[in-house]
């Protein structure tokens, strides 16, 4: 009875301990899927930031373009 008693402790100790290390890993995974949603949302704003970056250098070509075919025609 004694030798059952001891490994039960020893089994509850153990069980005491893993289900510390599962309470914590779960705070962890929650802290890791609010980093996640946050690198998604990034990765959406940068991706619009960088359509927003090509459509302006565009416009300023567009622009540059209009100006230089203006002066060459004004010369002429």
């Amino acid at each position: 009875m004694q030798a059952m008693a001891s490994s039960i402790y020893l089994l509850s100790s153990k069980v005491e301990n893993m289900n510390s290390l599962m309470a914590e890993l779960m705070n962890v995974t929650a802290k890791e899927r609010i980093f996640l949603e946050q690198c998604k949302d990034f990765s959406s704003t940068l991706a619009a930031m960088q359509v927003k970056n090509c459509s302006l250098r565009t416009h300023i070509i567009q622009l540059n373009h209009v100006r230089t075919t203006r002066s060459l025609t004004t010369r002429v």
